[in-house]
């Protein structure tokens, strides 16, 4: 009889014991999958609030101004050698249905219109020998310029990579908890992967009530030393529509040798005007046609693959030769004079005109849009015909 106590108060130990596990088991499990639950709920709620950010962003009109300020630093001197104040600089930011226009007091300018991408340098009292008017580069870009890095990022909360780039990412990890940045409560989401064998960590706070908006970002990239990037609003304005805007945030670069933490640079941004919704009198300033800048403007366009000047007329015989030149060179051909038929056969491109650049009869019949394809096929067609003269020429030969 005790043996068979002995028995039954063991199986029953056993019963309770794994009874308790699978309540701990059930529970934990119930945690882990409210959690789960949590975060994708906030991460729902940051990603809408961050829709409004965007609608504002992509229709707005912006003055601002910045600084940078270098520290000097034995450890880093080879990053920023130079210590000491810069600026302040003044620029201007618009935006309207996907076009964007970066411009700056002494005549340059930034534009993208959300298939190419135009950037204007002035060089007027430069002293470049070789034009007084102006450097341009013009490249297909569908980044837009906030995209790509240009124009007020660092006002705007982030740097190289776009807030909704890492809210929107599958792999987006957020934190429920919230943070207290500058007395604002706070969201952290967080991306990390990996570039040539080097971990990067890119993260956002994103604010609901500040609209929603980035009021930190941060940027660890680990390489010959540990760098660090972060971004802060310091101050927000209050919108005539009750939304808030960044108006004061403050970028700081620090390199980290050894565990401690050593300032390199900083950049203050400041908001001098806004304007929601601006009324466009010109949609002309976000044109990204080489025709729109001044004569002897020197441009280097990666859409055609050539670098001309603004209203220099015709096209020299020089410049013909040097480009058959290169396209023989690239198909490994000899390098005859230009053949005759290949003349007239670039006659036919109007590549440019004495009042400005025109690229071809369709261009100027369509009277808008772009010119770029029908000049690249005129050159393509115009090295066809190099080609099958010299073809012909080797067959006569033999």
């Amino acid at each position: 009889m005790p043996l068979l106590h002995k028995c039954w108060c063991s199986e029953t130990i056993a019963r309770c014991i794994s009874f308790v596990v699978l309540v701990c088991v059930l529970v934990m499990s119930a945690d882990v999958l409210w959690a789960l639950q949590d975060e994708q709920t906030l991460l729902a709620v940051l990603r809408e609030g961050y829709k409004g950010v965007m609608d504002i962003r992509d229709n707005i009109y912006l003055s601002y101004e910045w600084h940078h300020e270098r520290f000097p630093s034995v450890s880093t001197a080879d990053i920023e050698p130079d210590a000491g104040l810069i600026g302040p600089f003044r620029a201007s930011y618009i935006s309207a249905a996907g076009r964007e226009r970066v411009g700056y007091p002494e005549g340059s300018f930034s534009v993208s219109d959300g298939g190419y991408y135009l950037r204007f340098t002035s060089t007027a009292g430069t002293g470049d020998t070789e034009t007084q008017v102006g450097r341009a580069l013009l490249a297909p870009s569908t980044e837009g310029l906030l995209g790509s890095g240009h124009g007020p990022t660092s006002l705007l909360g982030y740097e190289w990579m776009m807030p909704e780039a890492v809210l929107f990412s599958e792999e987006a990890v957020v934190e429920t908890e919230p943070y207290d940045v500058n007395g604002v409560m706070a969201y952290k989401v967080s991306h990390s992967f990996s570039v040539d064998g080097y971990p990067y960590t890119v993260s956002y706070w994103f604010a609901p009530e500040r609209s929603g908006h980035v009021v930190r970002f941060e940027r660890r990239e680990p390489q010959d030393r540990f760098h660090l990037h972060q971004m802060d609003v310091e101050e927000f304005i209050r919108l005539p529509d009750g939304s808030w805007f960044p108006g004061k945030t403050v970028y700081t670069f620090s390199s980290v040798v050894d565990g401690a933490v050593e300032e390199v640079s900083t950049k203050r941004h400041a908001v001098l005007e806004i304007e929601l919704n601006p009324d466009i009198e010109d949609d002309s300033i976000f044109s990204t046609s080489p025709n729109s800048l001044p004569p002897g403007t020197i441009i280097e366009d990666k859409v055609i693959g050539m670098t001309y000047v603004v209203g220099e007329g015709p096209v020299s015989q020089e410049r013909i030769d040097r480009y058959l030149d290169d396209v023989l060179t690239e198909l490994d051909l000899p390098l005859p004079e230009t053949p005759a038929a290949a003349q007239d056969t670039l006659d036919e491109m109007v590549l440019f005109a004495d009042e400005g650049i025109r690229y071809s009869g369709e261009e100027e019949r369509r009277g808008s849009g772009r010119g770029w394809p029908a000049a690249a096929i005129a050159v393509a067609a115009a090295a066809l015909a190099v080609v099958l003269i010299l073809h012909h020429r080797r067959k006569g030969a033999r």
